[in-house]
């Protein structure tokens, strides 16, 4: 697991298992921080986006959808500010 200043991107997993996550996340609130770390752990299991990873995700989410707005909610103030 690592943290980085990656701006494009909230988190990633490698095929060899590495989970990175942006320090951006910090500004989010909980609830959104661990959707971010369920999608990366999802992809331990479906190493894309497929149908099967979307139902993965959803499924082990709890407040899927308003943390997805939250995250492009920040997102956009982030790149408003220069952050991004």
């Amino acid at each position: 697991v690592r943290v980085t200043a990656a701006a494009a991107r909230w988190g990633s997993c490698s095929s060899k298992g590495t989970l990175c996550f942006s320090w951006r996340l910090m500004l989010a609130s909980p609830a959104a921080v661990d959707s971010v770390v369920i999608h990366e752990l999802m992809h331990l299991l479906e190493l894309n986006h497929s149908p099967r990873f979307r139902r993965l995700e959803r499924e082990n989410t709890p407040e899927y959808e308003a943390c997805r707005r939250e995250l492009e909610n920040l997102a956009g103030r982030l790149a408003r500010e220069g952050w991004l």
